[in-house]
């Protein structure tokens, strides 16, 4: 019946701008997100000087673009969402939901380069450069990743995650390291050093992974460092990787915007 009787004053006189932000409001309680943002268009664009307009329109389409993301529609919610951040460029709520969709669209690489756009800006945190280290990681980029936790960690040395994931990072210098070890063994040296630089990208702070690699690049004989290891038994396993899962990222849920 608001809609209704909002429709009726603006037939009689046009010029009324607060029904239109009145029948908006209207429009949200029905969740018709697509009105409620076409009322609030109007009413800006005879009042462009309304910051208040504005921010309710950043608003209605975060509302819209959440229902969009809880819908699975990730690909519309991203093109609300852009939108959202085209009004308000400098809030970064906006931005985190942009970087969900683009990870639930598999777009890893359009994810790093929105990232690296806010670091840029100077609006890292913590939380950022996890998720930015999760991506390097995922590309195998593991010096790029092994700096983005460090960052972090100077964000807040406490951090759970970040000290989590770094231990994972010093996990697999010690596989790749055992890698090398069973590639030396069996004389495949140019493999083994290739395995430990990979054990040094991921846990640069490791002197041990240095001497391996300098005795090993030297041309001298790697299974003297590596002690007492079969030559039969050893089989590579498979490397593992940090989960990209948008529901593992903690920052995914610091991007909720209050009206």
């Amino acid at each position: 019946m608001a809609v209704l009787f909002f429709s009726r004053a603006l037939h009689l006189d046009p010029q009324l701008v607060d029904f239109y932000v009145f029948r908006a409001e209207a429009f949200i309680q029905l969740c018709d997100f697509s009105s409620a943002l076409q009322n609030l268009r109007r009413a800006y664009s005879y009042q462009p000087d309304n910051t208040k307009y504005l921010e309710r329109l950043a608003f209605v389409l975060y509302l819209q673009g959440q229902c969009l993301y809880e819908l699975c529609d990730f690909q519309e919610a991203l093109y609300v969402f852009l939108q959202a951040s085209d009004l308000q460029p400098q809030n970064p709520s906006f931005s985190y939901r942009c970087i969900a969709c683009l990870l639930a669209l598999k777009r890893h690489q359009d994810c790093l380069s929105l990232i690296t756009r806010e670091v840029k800006q100077g609006r890292a945190s913590a939380d950022v450069y996890i998720l930015r280290a999760r991506i390097y990681n995922f590309f195998q980029k593991a010096k790029l990743c092994y700096q983005d936790l460090r960052s972090a960690l100077l964000f807040d040395p406490m951090h759970p995650q970040a000290k989590g994931l770094l231990q994972m990072m010093v996990d697999q210098a010690k596989q790749s390291l055992q890698d090398a070890s069973i590639l030396a063994v069996q004389g495949k040296l140019h493999r083994a050093l290739r395995r430990i630089s990979c054990a040094i990208e991921n846990n640069p702070l490791d002197p041990n992974l240095f001497l391996f690699r300098y005795q090993g690049g030297g041309g001298l004989a790697l299974p003297q460092i590596c002690g007492a290891v079969s030559r039969e038994s050893l089989t590579l396993p498979r490397p593992q990787f940090l989960s990209l899962a948008p529901d593992n990222l903690h920052l995914l849920s610091t991007g909720v915007m209050t009206s």
